[in-house]
């Protein structure tokens, strides 16, 4: 019995560690709304219950000054390079600046 409960346990865990994912992306040269030219780093977070959390973060070029950061519940799915690209530069104007 002890030991079926055990192996239930780790069963759950898998599972839940296999549903989670973090994907990273990172575009460069990219052209912000106000006309500068900079990196964008997304992380797509898909958590453990099936929610998605998407973070942008700004950088300006070619000093990689901290521009500010985006962050939102999405459901990208699947998670398409392209289609979160699209995501941060439409939110770019929404961002939390540097203070």
């Amino acid at each position: 019995m002890k030991r079926s409960l055990i192996m239930v346990g780790l069963l759950l865990t898998l599972v839940a560690i296999g549903v989670a994912q973090n994907v990273k992306l990172t575009y460069s040269g990219v052209t912000y709304l106000d006309g500068r030219e900079g990196t964008i780093q997304a992380s797509v977070k898909t958590t453990g219950s099936g929610a998605q959390v998407t973070v942008c973060s700004y950088f300006s070029d070619p000093n990689e000054q901290f521009l500010g950061q985006y962050q939102a519940t999405t459901n990208f799915s699947p998670i398409v390079a392209d289609d979160v690209q699209q995501f941060c530069l439409a939110h770019f104007g929404d961002r939390q600046s540097a203070k």
